[in-house]
């Protein structure tokens, strides 16, 4: 009987610490909100992680933003004034790349758009 209490008991906590340890809301928010541009800009750094360096551009499927590769810098430019400033989407691509090897800096150019520097 003892035996069968103290298990219960341990499931009960390790359960709880399980449950403890989801996304937080901002989180979910963030990653949800810029899905479809980690989505790009993953499969260019990825890609530069092959190649030395290529011009490609695209889209994000949500059409918020363009994303352009030039050499091994990767330029992200919103297609529209409204919704995350520069400095939020910043901020969200620092967050994703930050422990990536290939990327080198994530920062704002002058006129405004984001460049990820994945030069060596």
């Amino acid at each position: 009987m003892k035996k069968q209490l103290l298990f219960t008991m341990l499931m009960t906590v390790f359960m709880i610490g399980i449950a403890s340890c989801g996304k937080d809301d901002d989180g979910e928010k963030e990653s949800s909100e810029y899905k479809a541009l980690f989505y790009t800009t993953d499969k260019f750094v990825n890609k530069l992680g092959y190649n030395n360096s290529f011009t490609d551009s695209e889209n994000t499927s949500d059409r918020r933003y363009l994303v352009t590769v030039l050499g091994r810098l990767i330029v992200v430019k919103k297609n529209s004034s409204t919704g995350s400033s520069y400095n939020e989407v910043k901020d969200a691509l620092y967050g994703h790349y930050k422990s990536n090897s290939r990327v080198k800096d994530v920062f704002i150019n002058k006129n405004g758009t984001i460049t990820i520097d994945c030069r060596k």
